[in-house]
């Protein structure tokens, strides 16, 4: 079972990315705030796609969703982790109110550093887990934020470049 973990999947480009997956027969864990919004997911992919439900800002309910996949997953390696969610700024930082700039922050650069914090033993730096037949050990992980944010390298990197999903 080739596995990757997909955060902000309940629409947009997590979705689209999530199912793309899914068709070419990842198995797919992905995340979204709320269970009503992988809905559709679990209903078209009921025995490939298990919805886990966190946001990127909450560390404790983080933790748990890697509980479940460690769980799922055994002593194999994920195939990949797509930090996805995100949230967008509208207009010049200059004349947002701190409070939005520092929510955008905890999302989009804080939230992705949870989420490859709690999954990088999962994704080659836990040396008791094996990777899964025909992974690329040259491919990336992929982190950005799903609205108009950049690719963001994490010092992580070098702990799991190993064993990531790009395209």
């Amino acid at each position: 079972m080739k596995a990757v973990v997909v955060t902000g999947v309940s629409s947009g480009i997590g979705n689209a990315t999530a199912r793309a997956l899914l068709d070419r027969g990842y198995y797919v864990f992905g995340s979204v705030r709320r269970q009503a919004d992988a809905a559709p997911l679990v209903d078209t992919y009921r025995d490939k796609f298990v919805p886990l439900v966190f946001d990127v800002t909450d560390e404790t309910a983080i933790a748990a969703a890697a509980e479940i996949v460690s769980e799922r997953i055994g002593n194999v390696c994920l195939s990949g982790l797509i930090n996805n969610a995100g949230i967008g700024i509208s207009g010049p930082v200059l004349l947002q109110p701190m409070d939005e700039i520092r929510k955008h922050f905890d999302v989009n650069v804080f939230g992705p550093i949870s989420v490859v914090r709690a999954f990088v033993g999962m994704l080659g730096g836990d040396e008791h887990r094996h990777p899964q037949e025909n992974d690329k050990p040259d491919s990336k992980q992929v982190n950005g934020a799903q609205k108009g944010a950049h690719e963001t390298q994490l010092p992580a990197d070098d702990l799991v470049g190993r064993r990531h999903l790009f395209f």
